[in-house]
């Protein structure tokens, strides 16, 4: 697929179920700029993203369940667990500079501009 890699990850054709949140996760964990080509990416970073989606599942999944036991749904209110989507501004957990956030199309993406190549 072409494009940049945030619309490819989001894009049911490629991979079900990451939405616009849980993309921002999975490209930080694999350390991505989410507006990278996909076609310039290398094979090795590639890898590195399937290995960041099963590693942001493994943690979330369980955060999520317990939140719809105790609190039902909607989870997407809940989402205080997230560690760079929708904290503009705040410090990466990694590096400690700024998340930087963009929103276009009534669509928000954060990133850190200093540690997501």
């Amino acid at each position: 697929m072409r494009g940049m890699i945030k619309n490819i990850i989001t894009t049911e054709r490629c991979i079900a179920g990451i939405g616009n949140a849980y993309s921002d996760e999975v490209l930080w964990e694999a350390r991505l700029h989410p507006f990278r080509k996909r076609t310039d990416i290398p094979p090795e970073a590639i890898a590195g993203l399937f290995h960041g989606i099963r590693r942001v599942m493994d943690w979330a999944t369980p955060i999520v369940a317990q939140l719809m036991e105790e609190k039902g749904l909607p989870v997407k209110m809940y989402r205080d667990h997230l560690r760079v989507h929708a904290k503009g501004g705040e410090a990466c957990p990694r590096d400690g500079h700024r998340i930087t956030s963009i929103t276009s199309g009534n669509r928000e993406t954060n990133f850190c501009r200093a540690c997501q190549e």
